[in-house]
């Protein structure tokens, strides 16, 4: 098990993984969940606290976002990922960061009663510390967001800049996970790409399209690395496409 660190920002790192470590855990845990069950008297109360879903979903700005999930198979798995990240690249105008789904110029924020409502179901009650806390930062980020309303307390503007470079839109654990905006052109490159390999017994991959892209965040600090934005595709996302890599394995 060889765990490795992607430095998003100075000092602040995202951590990848490759081994089957965690495929091997995922399996002993299905294998025998009373074994490996947390006990009830150990669970501590949820810490939603930096954890939101406010923005809405990320229209595709290209023409379609794919979900990938791509396992290298073979004697050299190594080899195999450099090479489909090589052609990935090209396909993807040279460099696949271009094709992050993050856009700020087409993202929108939810409305004050959208996030007030999402918020509500997390808390027992309504008249709690808590849930008044949640409320406020809610009704304060509306504002700055989607009303555009100066902020004297951090650049609303450089903060939401950033948040591309601060999303997960592609990360490792020995399947390559990517969302990726792209055009159909692209799209249908990609699939031949992942069609081929396939066949030539290099690679099993799961994929799946949508219009647009969801983004969930965690924000301890507006600053650049106090902030990351998990990714998924739109209807089903990676969970549509780990259906099609759990058929293809069994093949």
């Amino acid at each position: 098990m060889e765990v490795g660190k992607l430095e998003l920002f100075a000092g602040k790192t995202m951590a990848s993984f490759r081994g089957g470590g965690l495929a091997r855990a995922d399996a002993l845990i299905k294998a025998d969940p009373a074994k490996y069950a947390v006990p009830e008297r150990a669970k501590p109360g949820a810490d939603l606290t930096g954890l939101s879903c406010r923005w809405k979903p990320i229209p595709s700005e290209k023409g379609q976002i794919l979900s990938l999930l791509i396992l290298p198979q073979g004697p050299e798995p190594d080899a195999v990922l450099r090479t489909v990240l090589a052609d990935l690249d090209a396909i993807l105008n040279g460099d696949a960061a271009e094709a992050n789904p993050v856009h700020t110029s087409n993202m929108s924020y939810r409305s004050i009663l959208e996030n007030l409502a999402a918020e509500a179901r997390l808390h027992e009650s309504l008249w709690s510390p808590a849930f008044l806390g949640r409320a406020a930062g809610i009704i304060a980020a509306v504002l700055i967001f989607k009303w555009r309303l100066p902020s004297l307390l951090f650049d609303a503007g450089r903060y939401a800049d950033s948040m591309g470079a601060h999303s997960d839109f592609r990360k490792f654990d020995d399947i390559l996970r990517m969302v990726v905006d792209c055009t159909p052109e692209q799209g249908a490159a990609i699939r031949s790409l992942l069609v081929r390999l396939d066949g030539e017994g290099k690679l099993s991959y799961g994929l799946h399209q949508s219009s647009d892209a969801l983004m969930t965040c965690f924000v301890y600090d507006v600053k650049d690395g106090g902030h990351i934005h998990f990714i998924d595709g739109g209807d089903g996302g990676y969970a549509a496409a780990a259906r099609g890599l759990k058929a293809r394995l069994k093949h």
